[in-house]
């Protein structure tokens, strides 16, 4: 019972070591420095926007990505 016991309280120090040194090396790689360029589209469904601005830096954002696929590319790469 008590070999057991240590055994699980040094498998739940090992976990929350390996985590906290995890996280403290990602962190720094999130410190670099961006310069989000947007679109400013007023038609939805749109790809010609001719307004491209910088974001402001400090303001947290949900980002909406969108695509045009080609069909020749698609027809030729699944016939």
């Amino acid at each position: 019972m008590l070999l057991r016991d240590m055994l699980l309280l040094c498998v739940l120090l090992l976990v929350t070591g390996l985590t906290v040194a995890e996280n403290e090396t990602a962190d720094q790689g999130r410190r670099w420095t961006y310069s989000l360029r947007c679109y400013d589209c007023q038609t939805i469904n749109d790809f010609t926007c001719p307004t491209l601005r910088t974001c402001v830096y400090e303001v947290r954002r949900c980002l909406i990505v969108s695509v045009r696929k080609s069909l020749r590319v698609c027809s030729a790469a699944f016939g």
